[in-house]
């Protein structure tokens, strides 16, 4: 019985902490969870600004389709719009059985790419 407490007691004097490698080792697990989610987060904010201005693009094509919409039949044109970092066009094609169909484009800069959603609108006489 004496035996093993002697055991006992030496292997806990060897084990008083942590040795350097394994601070070493620790830390480099460490720092690459960190690198992780930098990086995460990186692309997080990123992808946000990208959705908030297709956003925005989205939302000024709905507004300049229902001005489309609520313009007389015979008084549809084509034309340009600026606003902000968007540009917009659209044209009105010529009558086809009573009806015309207007292609509205919303372009604007996104990083370094150009980016741009088309929508087409089919307006039909005395509607």
């Amino acid at each position: 019985m004496f035996l093993r407490e002697k055991k006992h007691e030496e292997s806990k004097e060897r084990q008083q902490g942590f040795t350097l490698l394994e601070i070493i080792i620790a830390l480099f697990i460490f720092a690459i969870g960190i690198m992780g989610v930098t990086m995460m987060q990186t692309m997080a904010l990123s992808n946000t600004n990208a959705a908030r201005q297709r956003v925005g693009a989205s939302s000024w094509l709905t507004s300049q389709m229902e001005q489309i919409i609520s313009t007389p039949y015979a008084s549809l044109s084509s034309g340009t719009a600026l606003q902000g970092n968007y540009s917009m066009s659209w044209t009105v094609d010529p009558a086809v059985n009573n009806s015309r169909t207007v292609h509205l484009t919303v372009a604007w800069l996104e990083g370094s790419a150009n980016r741009s959603t088309t929508f087409d609108i089919i307006r039909v006489r005395g509607i």
